[in-house]
């Protein structure tokens, strides 16, 4: 495939607002094979007749991962089969591969004895159960948001001090002082990770569906 189309594909990528880390590309002259990484999903590109006709096959996101065919004489043509699979495809495989199962956190929140319904608004300590159930929510919160923001080994240990810092503060925080410190500890992942508006909406959406089910920890990030 020629450098030049190839380049295209790169920057639909970035249009559509991947880190392009997340793909790997295997290139000839004959074939262009991109793939998501730890995913069965791929787009493979083959050029028989010119560079300018281009045959390819992708694996959408369904049950039985089904190949779809296709082929077309304009690169632009390519690009809009390309984008649809990264937005109907690649997209949906991602959001589900890295948002929370409300449902497993109601289960395993049900065997606890229902602790995530803690009212953060009380002076109350943490009970020991609590603290447990406030140590699992912040694992998982601490797995989704390595996964979704791409973090670097740098910004992880960032996050893990930050994050690790609020399990150990149930210990010897009420709950109402403890939520204080939680919204100053996300503002300051958020400064330090150099987020913009958006992203940083995402990451307390993020905290906020962790503990769903508690009540009175409504955060805002300031504009």
């Amino acid at each position: 495939m020629r450098l030049k189309h190839k380049n295209e594909l790169f920057k639909k990528i970035q249009e559509w607002g991947y880190n392009v880390n997340l793909f790997t590309v295997d290139n000839t002259d004959k074939n262009c094979l991109i793939t998501l990484k730890n995913s069965p999903l791929s787009f493979h590109i083959t050029n028989e007749v010119s560079f300018d006709s281009f045959h390819f096959k992708y694996v959408t996101y369904s049950p039985e991962w089904f190949i779809q065919t296709g082929n077309c004489r304009f690169i632009g043509i390519l690009l809009e089969d390309f984008q649809f699979w990264l937005k109907d495809h690649v997209n949906a495989y991602i959001e589900d591969q890295t948002s929370i199962d409300l449902w497993d956190i109601f289960t395993n929140n049900n065997r606890s004895q229902n602790l995530n319904y803690i009212d953060f608004s009380t002076s109350e300590k943490f009970t020991e159960d609590e603290k447990i159930q406030t140590q699992l929510l912040m694992n998982e919160f601490k797995n989704l948001l390595i996964e979704r923001f791409d973090l670097q080994e740098e910004q992880i240990k960032i996050v893990n001090a930050r994050l690790d810092y609020l399990v150990e503060a149930t210990k010897r925080l009420n709950k109402f002082d403890w939520k204080g410190c939680a919204i100053n500890s996300l503002i300051n992942i958020i400064i330090a990770l150099s987020l913009d508006v958006e992203k940083a909406q995402q990451l307390i959406h993020l905290f906020q569906t962790a503990f769903h089910y508690t009540t009175n920890l409504i955060m805002k990030i300031p504009q």
